[in-house]
């Protein structure tokens, strides 16, 4: 395990675990966590062995936003910096080739939900945009990307007040994909993070990158970069394989390469 003072990192089989570790303060983001975070995702990522990831976190609550310690003080040109960095995590993980799960348990604000694939939250689990109760709009890009999830009406509504909303509405509103008990969020999360772990992971990088970077394009245009990420699949070990084992009724046996 590797020693960070903000996060804890771990590798189980093919599937790296970052977990928020600061559950004294909720798991709030400060400069330090942000830097921290920006190191282990990039170990994950050029990683072959590491072939999803999964995030955690210790103590009750996933995530209470961003550290007010740190940020009752702060200067504009501080804000800039620090929101920057997050933007920068945020687009690394959208852009990285292998799957992000998040098992959210208790308070969650909706900016840590930025860069995950896929969400398991906890029955108990609340979401939150708490920045206008503290005087502030978001500055890490959850409202650009509210108003792509949920539409104009209701991003603004979730943006004005800073009232959770339960796991089964988050889920009702594509925020979550499962819910599950909260005793049963780590099993359930850590099966879904192995077994895309164990898939054909190139091709599931693929088919991220058609969401998350064709979804941003002209219909014609996404239609032409869908094909540009089927046609090199191809070539890999694990299309080989696969193609085989279904004409062999067999189970496919995937190597990521």
């Amino acid at each position: 395990m590797s020693e960070y003072k903000t996060i804890k990192y771990e590798q189980r089989g093919g599937v790296a675990i970052i977990t928020l570790n600061r559950p004294e303060v909720n798991n709030a983001v400060n400069s330090q966590m942000v830097s921290e975070l920006w190191d282990a995702l990039h170990k994950a990522g050029e990683d072959d062995t590491v072939r999803a990831i999964l995030f955690t976190a210790a103590g009750r609550n996933f995530n209470a936003g961003g550290d007010l310690q740190e940020f009752k003080d702060a200067s504009p040109e501080f804000m800039l910096k620090f929101n920057g960095r997050m933007i920068e995590l945020y687009k690394y993980m959208i852009r990285l080739r292998k799957p992000i799960i998040a098992a959210v348990n208790g308070f969650c604000t909706m900016d840590m939900l930025n860069g995950f694939d896929l969400i398991v939250a906890a029955d108990d689990a609340r979401l939150a945009n708490p920045e206008v109760g503290v005087g502030i709009s978001p500055g890490a890009g959850i409202s650009q990307l509210l108003v792509r999830w949920v539409g104009r009406l209701k991003a603004k509504q979730l943006l004005f007040f800073p009232d959770p909303i339960s796991a089964w509405e988050a889920q009702k509103l594509g925020l979550v994909n499962w819910v599950v008990p909260a005793d049963k969020l780590f099993e359930e999360a850590f099966r879904i993070a192995n077994q895309l772990a164990n898939g054909p992971t190139k091709a599931i990088g693929a088919i991220k990158m058609t969401i998350n970077i064709g979804g941003e394009m002209s219909l014609d245009e996404g239609l032409l970069y869908q094909q540009m990420e089927q046609l090199p699949l191809f070539t890999t070990e694990d299309q080989k394989e696969a193609m085989r084992a279904f004409l062999e009724k067999r189970k496919p046996v995937f190597k990521g390469r």
